[in-house]
Order: structure tokens, then sequence, then C-alpha cells
């Protein structure tokens, strides 16, 4: 998105000046006076904002008033792409000055799904790809349901009709479960309250509690430390798919990062001797820094690559070719899961996924009686309901755990 730019009328002057603002888009350029005027001596023109503090108080709402006439020339600019207006530099300055009095005039409603779009552009420079990918889906839903429904959307029509027939046709319809519901709604959501940041609608049925977003507990999976040993030296070709894909799970598997972070490392920061490595990551999601203890097959991971990670592929061909490995190394345990329709039974290598590595790390970490805050600080996880979310056993290896403590092993004195 083009960038305000504020400029001094006469920069030389000897009183005060006029503050004028430069808005640069498409080949073109709006020049109007901002109608605020201060003395050169008290304005910065690396930062194009006054000079303010104890000594020129006043300088504080100059500067204030700057900030919303920027904020309101990227807004007004956003909402005559979103309407698919003519910009130009007389249509450009009539609507910031719409925006800067806080009346609202549109020519006709602005539709859910184009705005959505637009936004996800303006922030593929500051989104992870991820996330992005999410967006992009999120719309893509939206837009084969309007098909489906044979009409569009604008911001006035998100309500509560409009959430159930959303809901019923991605559950009914298109067989998802209510977790990718709940990521669709959940998206849609915080596409709206931008939307409402930017002052395009006031409709706020969206924030109602009937317009939830739904969450089951999921069949997610792990391995057990055995599974994965038996992973890391199942025999294969060297150097090909089916290894390189087993190596990058492995080590996620014992390092707990994300595979967006496993798909992006090059050569790894490790330290310290031998038996005693750690791994430092600047994780994508957060831009935390972690500092991971490297697990012995975590380091035959790295040996076996020459020091490096092994290569990653995109995250669909890594799970099929996991299923593949899991299928492979005979991990056939039979596990119930919820489907569209009801319960099913899978065996355990068809629900082996890239997640399922960061699953394991976490699981076998608490298994294995590291403390949590421990635990935490390797996952990067910051909300302790979150990462129980991650830990998956069952009752009979939670008891198994359990009597290894002190409660349940102290003798009563008699």
């Amino acid at each position: 998105m083009p960038e305000a730019k504020f400029v001094l009328k006469e920069p030389g002057a000897s009183g005060s000046t006029l503050i004028y603002l430069f808005y640069n888009f498409n080949q073109q350029r709006l020049k109007m006076s901002t109608k605020l005027s201060i003395p050169p001596a008290q304005w910065l023109p690396e930062k194009q904002r006054a000079v303010a503090g104890k000594k020129y108080p006043h300088n504080a709402d100059l500067n204030l008033r700057l900030n919303q006439i920027h904020a309101g020339v990227n807004q007004a600019f956003l909402r005559l792409q979103t309407l698919d207006e003519p910009i130009t530099p007389e249509t450009l300055k009539a609507e910031l000055e719409i925006e800067l009095g806080a009346e609202r005039l549109s020519a006709r409603p602005i539709m859910l799904a184009d705005f959505a779009e637009r936004l996800t552009e303006e922030l593929a420079g500051s989104r992870a790809a991820n996330t992005l990918q999410v967006y992009r889906s999120s719309i893509q839903h939206l837009r084969d349901f309007e098909k489906h429904s044979r009409r569009r959307y604008d911001f006035t029509a998100i309500n509560l009709e409009f959430y159930n027939k959303f809901t019923d046709y991605l559950s009914t319809k298109k067989g998802h479960t209510p977790n990718t519901v709940g990521k669709i709604i959940k998206t849609l959501k915080s596409f709206l309250t931008e939307a409402v940041e930017r002052k395009l609608h006031t409709n706020l049925d969206y924030k109602s509690k009937r317009f939830k977003v739904e969450k089951e507990e999921t069949e997610a999976i792990y391995l057990t430390v055995p599974e994965l040993t038996t992973l890391a030296h199942l025999e294969l070709s060297v150097g090909s798919s089916l290894a390189n894909v087993r190596d990058i799970f492995v080590f996620g598997a014992f390092t707990g990062l994300r595979f967006s972070d496993l798909a992006q490392l090059s050569k790894v920061a490790v330290s310290g001797k031998e038996g005693q490595k750690v791994l430092k990551v600047r994780t994508q999601k957060t831009d935390k820094v972690v500092v991971i203890p490297l697990h012995p097959l975590a380091e035959l991971i790295l040996s076996r690559n020459e020091g490096y990670p092994p290569r990653a592929y995109s995250n669909p061909a890594t799970n099929r070719l996991l299923k593949e490995l899991a299928q492979k190394a005979g991990f056939t345990d039979p596990v119930e899961v919820s489907t569209a329709t009801g319960k099913a039974v899978k065996q355990k290598w068809e629900l082996v996924t890239t997640h399922t590595a960061r699953r394991s790390f976490c699981t076998n970490a608490y298994l294995a009686n590291i403390p949590l805050p421990a635990i935490m600080a390797l996952s990067g996880h910051s909300k302790t309901q979150t990462f129980m979310s991650y830990i998956r056993i069952t009752a009979e290896e939670n008891a198994t755990q359990l009597l290894t403590h002190a409660f349940f092993r102290n003798t009563p004195a008699g």
C-alpha cells in the first residue's frame, strides 16, 4: 500500500509554514494541505513529525492529527479499492475528507469476500505463509458458499442466519470436521473485526455468543520413543525422498519445532560438545529464540546429513510420504476417529502428519516427567492450556506415569 509523506511548504521560512500531505499511488500523486502549520525549527524531516515534549507540549496534538490523517488516507485508498471505484487525486481527496469528517458514503455495499481478498494481498508481506494460506482457503470456502447460495454477502448480511447456513453448508455439504469449520469462522471473524477497525461497517452481529467458533477434542496421535527409534533406523535408500522426509520428521519429533521452522532451516546453529549439544532457532510464528538440547537421535539425523538438516518438501507431499513411511514401519494400531458422519476406526499410520512430530515431542517429554515450564520453554508455548492440548496419552498411560509419583509410593505409617 502507498505511504503518506508529510513535508513543509516552506522549509526555510522564518515563521510558521503549512504542512502538506503527499501520497504517491499508481503513478499518480495526491498533494493537499493539512491546514496545519509549524515553525521549521520545530519540525523533524526524517520522522515527518513535530518536535514534542515539555518544550513544545502543543505539538503532541499536532502529531496526533498527522497520525489521524496518515491512517485516514490509507483507509480511504483501501475503501476506494474495495468498492472498485476509480482512484484519482480528486476522488482520493474527497474520500479522505469524508474519512476525516467521520461521514460514511458508500456507492454500493462492500462484499466480505472482496474485502478479505484485498486485505490478504495487503498483508502478504507481513504474515507467515501458513497464515496467508488459511486466509485464502477461508475466502475460497466463502466464495464456494456464495455460489451454492446464489447470492453475495456484504457486511450487513453477516448475521446469525448467515452463520447457521454457512456452518451447515461446511459440515453437511462439504463434510468438514467441527475444528475445520471453527477455523474458517475464526478467520472470517478476524476479517470482520479488521473491517470494523477501518470503519467500513458497524454490524456487530458476528460478536454474538451464538456466532461461535466450534472446537472439539481431536484424535490426533503421537509416536512413542520406541516407534520413533524404529522409524529413525528404518532401512531406506540414502538420499531418497522417503529418507529425507523420515529424517526431517524424526528431527522435529526430538526438537519440537513446527514444520514451518523445520522447512526454513539451513545450517543449524548447534553448539556444545559431543553428547551435550544444543540447537538455537528463532521461530517464525512467535519470533522467539528457543534453545533445545539435542537428543541422540536428533544428533544422528544431523550427522547423517553432514551437519545440515534434511531437505523439506511441501506440507502435502510430506504428509503423503509420512503415511507411506509409517505403514512401512508397521504402525497399524487401531485408532477411533470422528468423521463428518460419525465415528470410524483407522490404523495409526493413516493419521501421521507433519504436526505429529511436534505432538510427539510434547507428549514424550511430558511422559518423561520433564517439568511443564521446561517443555514449554523448548516448544515455544506461552499458554499452559494450549500446550496441554498437544499431550496425547491414554488413561492407562496417565495412571502408569502417576505410579512413580511419591503420593502413590508412600506407605502409610501404622
